[in-house]
């Protein structure tokens, strides 16, 4: 998908970069090569983070899935300290923009993009009333001004838990130059933030401006997942069909 073109520079990157800036439990970038002299990609070692996805932490208490997502929120709220120089996606030039509004109509383009390559059906609405739909909002998008580093994949199955603690955050391809408000948590599934991880975040109120990006966010979080069933190739390719419906009704309360 386009883009996800420089997963691996891009997470070796971040990875140094917040190792070297910020104080998060996270995995270390030990080795890097992009040389293809062994093999023909691109390819990095990183320390071992021991333990289980939350996902599949069967024994976890409420208590302590409550201190993992407030955590998360303070770490979020570390990441998204970092200021970056435009708006856009590491490693892909074309990708940056000058304005949030337009960083954020080329995620959904190139989503849709990606999704009439490999014909799939956008549910309850057509591509380009989507596209219409955004762009009605690009005074409330644009009221953010200075992008800074944004972690858009922080799902439970990228929290590596033991004994009930968080032992580290992975997956760093995932990361943006944008909104704050495009990190994961706060356009996660369910109908509301998790106020644990908005008591870490320490932001528990949101404008109306504020309120309309986090909806076009969390729509655009839905569509990735709507395309992305037609590039992962899933054993079960109904494995994801619940988004679908989900992703509609998004789109409806924008």
């Amino acid at each position: 998908m386009r883009h996800g073109v420089q997963y691996i520079l891009t997470e070796a990157e971040v990875l140094k970069l917040f190792q070297e800036r910020l104080d998060i439990p996270m995995p270390k970038l030990l080795f890097y090569d992009d040389s293809r002299d062994i093999c023909n990609v691109p390819y990095f070692f990183m320390s071992y983070l021991d333990g289980v996805p939350l996902c599949d932490d069967q024994m976890i208490t409420d208590a302590q899935r409550a201190d993992v997502k407030k955590e998360m929120g303070e770490i979020t709220r570390k990441i998204c300290s970092l200021k970056a120089d435009i708006f856009g996606i590491p490693n892909i030039p074309e990708s940056y923009c000058r304005k949030n509004s337009d960083f954020i109509n080329l995620l959904f383009d190139w989503l849709l993009c990606d999704a009439e390559e490999k014909g799939i059906t956008i549910p309850g609405i057509t591509p380009d009333d989507l596209k219409k739909l955004i762009r009605k909002y690009e005074m409330e998008l644009d009221e953010v001004t200075v992008p800074f580093y944004v972690h858009t994949d922080t799902w439970d199955g990228n929290l590596m838990i033991k004994n009930g603690k968080l032992t580290g955050l992975i997956d760093y391809a995932a990361v943006l130059w944008g909104d704050p408000l495009l990190s994961h948590d706060f356009h996660d599934f369910g109908d509301v933030p998790n106020p644990y991880f908005l008591q870490g975040y320490g932001k528990t109120e949101f404008t109306g401006n504020e309120k309309i990006r986090l909806q076009i966010y969390r729509i655009w979080q839905r569509l990735g997942m709507v395309v992305e069933r037609g590039y992962r190739e899933y054993e079960d390719p109904h494995m994801y069909d619940w988004v679908l419906d989900d992703f509609a009704r998004e789109v409806k309360k924008l």
